[in-house]
């Protein structure tokens, strides 16, 4: 099952693919998201300038990973930092380095930008996940997130 694993920018012809693993990823997460006509709304925004950032992970001709990130603000830094919204690897994958892969993809966008942070979230009860971003050298900050609709 494991071998050549490829990190890059998804084709459009695996949008579907994609939403496929953003389902599996949310369900992981114990939620639930809305896939119908989810692949036209992120190829709009992979298409928008600056607005959505992702890859793939590609093994066997098929996506078994992705990440997606996005530029944002810190007032208090006065800066830009790349906010990566998603990392996830199925879990017959977890281990083999692809998430190293696809975090070092979010780590080139921001030296192509310019910019020296990267932030993320995790759920809380997600200790495998802290301790891989622990591994790399992430610094933990402990917040509540919110969500509000508008």
């Amino acid at each position: 099952m494991m071998g050549s694993v490829i990190v890059r920018a998804p084709n459009q012809d695996e949008l579907d693919q994609l939403v496929c693993l953003c389902a599996e990823h949310a369900a992981f997460e114990r939620a639930r998201i809305e896939t119908s006509g989810l692949a036209t709304r992120l190829e709009c925004l992979l298409h928008s300038p600056s607005s959505l950032y992702a890859w793939v992970a590609v093994a066997h001709a098929r996506l078994v990973g992705y990440a997606s990130a996005s530029l944002e603000v810190s007032t208090w830094r006065g800066a830009q930092f790349v906010h990566m919204d998603c990392l996830y690897v199925q879990a017959q994958w977890r281990g083999s380095g692809i998430g190293v892969q696809l975090i070092e993809a979010v780590k080139q966008l921001a030296r192509t930008r310019g910019l020296n942070e990267i932030q993320w979230q995790t759920p809380i009860w997600n200790e495998r996940a802290a301790r891989f971003y622990q591994r790399l050298g992430a610094v933990e900050k402990l917040k509540r997130r919110f969500t509000l609709g508008a």
